[in-house]
């Protein structure tokens, strides 16, 4: 049988003349060395050293089996495909450096010399940097809306916007998510409300860019001069708030009777309906009345045949819906004629004198103030009776004075 020796290095160290001995070594041990196998004189246990395979081989009557492990070569380290083999402490460092893990991390190896799954992170969303079909979808779960981007540049430089787009949302400005549709990046086309200016503070923000001054809740239609009118229900509008006041009574004269000063009653107040729910169809015509304040009642002397009473006060109206009456002349309070039809409201009456020189205060809620010896008595608010006048004396002569005018009625709208 041949055997095949290879001579030793005596420049090399130790270390690296290992492999070269041991292939030496295991020709030696054998009965036959070579690069193919034996074919003749073969008996059962002999042994046969393949030097391109560096593997000893036993016969056992019908093949060739390996007999001893072997040394494994450096692919064979790099690839983990060592079972079986010897490794020279350089093959073994080549071995383990081919293992990955966390950079200055510690991770527990498995028997294969791999890191076991569950060492390794789980993404639960889908990096921008995975990579996957052409035209395929990455789907996220429900607790993920942006995908996660990589934090660092190239440079190894923070990245400001660290978030991808989803589903509307744009590049941010300031560290805001806003909507997509604009066109550039200024505040009022990416659905931004800017901080308001000193003098816009208590103003809103319009789709426009601009700050306006928020309108009052309510439209309030006054009338308040006597009189007739008409009022178009605008568009839109369904229901509103009425508020109607008759107009007061005039107030009677001062009389001198019977060497006597007397100081009648003052007109009797307006019947007032306040904010009364009404119906209304837009585009439908509503007449509207201004009653007009009762004149007061003229002065009376000695020889004439009594007190003189005012006029009564006018009565106020919407449509055939409400009608408050004016007050009395008489000083007695109007009676209400409304949309229920047979309920009443007696307002204040006016007040008298029948000694003395004070005149009768206007009745209602803005009665006309009572005449006096110097003043002629006043005229009645709105809805309101007139004074009553002052009778005294000048220079020992009876000297009366003419009642006051009733106030006008109203008619107040809102909606």
């Amino acid at each position: 049988m041949a055997q095949n020796f290879y001579s030793l290095d005596v420049t090399k160290d130790v270390k690296t003349v290992i492999p070269q001995m041991q292939t030496s070594l295991e020709s030696v041990a054998s009965n036959f060395s070579g690069e193919v196998f034996p074919t003749a004189n073969l008996f059962v246990g002999m042994k046969c050293y393949r030097t391109d395979l560096k593997n000893t081989y036993k016969w056992d009557g019908t093949d060739w089996l390996l007999d001893s492990p072997s040394f494994a070569t450096d692919d064979e380290a790099k690839a983990g495909t060592v079972d079986d083999k010897i490794m020279s402490p350089a093959r073994v460092k080549t071995a383990i450096s081919n293992v990955k893990g966390v950079s200055n991390g510690l991770a527990t190896l498995d028997n294969t010399g791999k890191i076991p799954t569950a060492q390794i992170p789980q993404l639960s969303y889908v990096p921008t940097t995975s990579k996957g079909a052409d035209n395929g979808i990455a789907s996220l779960d429900a607790d993920k809306i942006l995908v996660e981007k990589a934090k660092y540049d190239a440079a190894g430089n923070v990245i400001t916007d660290t978030y991808a787009t989803k589903d509307g949302l744009t590049k941010a400005i300031d560290g805001m998510a806003v909507f997509s549709g604009a066109t550039d990046t200024t505040a009022s086309n990416k659905g931004l409300v800017p901080v308001a200016a000193a003098g816009d503070q208590k103003k809103f923000f319009r789709g426009d860019g601009t700050w306006s001054t928020a309108e009052s809740g309510l439209t309030k239609v006054v009338y308040t001069t006597p009189g007739t009118y008409t009022w178009t229900c605008p568009a839109g509008i369904t229901m509103i708030l009425v508020t109607v006041i008759g107009a007061g009574g005039g107030g009677a004269g001062g009389a001198y009777l019977n060497n006597t000063t007397v100081c009648p009653n003052g007109g009797g107040g307006g019947n007032i309906i306040r904010d009364f729910s009404i119906p209304v169809t837009p585009g439908t015509d509503y007449a509207i009345t201004v009653g007009a304040g009762g004149n007061g009642g003229a002065a009376t002397k000695n020889g004439a045949p009594g007190i003189n009473l005012g006029s009564n006060g006018g009565a106020s109206s919407f449509g055939s819906i409400l009608y408050a009456s004016g007050g009395m002349a008489d000083g007695t309070g109007a009676l209400i004629y409304g949309y229920s039809g047979n309920s009443q409201i007696i307002l204040n009456s006016g007040q008298s004198q029948t000694t003395g020189s004070v005149g009768g205060r206007g009745g209602g809620l803005f009665g006309g103030s009572a005449g006096n010896n110097s003043t002629p008595p006043g005229n009645g608010g709105l809805g309101s009776g007139g004074g009553g006048a002052a009778g005294k004396y000048d220079n020992n002569t009876p000297s009366v004075k003419t009642g006051g005018n009733g106030g006008p009625g109203m008619v107040l709208l809102m909606y």
